[in-house]
């Protein structure tokens, strides 16, 4: 089986979810295929395994706050032709990526946290998001709090499952 992780950043750069990606991608590839897709600190793209695991870092047009835009990305996505494509939210560009793609794919969603933006920017992203997570096969939500309490959330409940980070 083919799993695709996409997800902002990962190893070497440094934060909870990257950490968390890296370990979930160590583990599956025991049992699966596992590739990574995230976007390159840099203006062009590289790919290069880490620790055994082949990583895309789709090259970079610009940024804007922590949203990088990558024009690639749904490119991958479409050649990389995996069995699950598990997204870590947010990750923005990915997320409309997928949205254009229209892959007949199954999608899970590990779900992170709310993101909190300035109103006229939360509408649009809070269109885009719910478009993307209503097209989730799964979405998977770290603790009952947090799946409980997110106004994105709360119209998804039946698509939710609380998995622990670490489980």
């Amino acid at each position: 089986m083919k799993v695709v992780m996409v997800c902002r950043g990962y190893h070497p750069a440094r934060g909870g979810i990257e950490r968390h990606v890296q370990d979930l991608s160590g583990f599956l590839s025991r049992y699966m295929d596992v590739r990574v897709l995230t976007v390159s600190t840099r203006g062009k793209t590289e790919v290069r395994p880490v620790d055994g695991i082949e990583v895309t870092r789709a090259g970079r047009l610009f940024g804007m706050g922590s949203v990088s835009i990558a024009p690639s990305v749904g490119r991958y996505l479409k050649e990389f032709d995996a069995d699950i494509y598990h997204f870590h939210f947010p990750f923005p560009w990915a997320e409309l990526s997928w949205l254009l793609t229209s892959l007949p794919k199954r999608l899970i969603v590990t779900y992170h946290h709310d993101v909190d933006l300035p109103s006229f920017r939360a509408a649009v992203y809070r269109y885009q998001t719910m478009k993307f997570l209503s097209r989730a096969d799964r979405i998977l939500v770290s603790s009952p709090h947090l799946m409980r309490s997110s106004p994105i959330l709360e119209s998804l409940q039946d698509l939710c499952s609380v998995v622990p980070f670490g489980v």
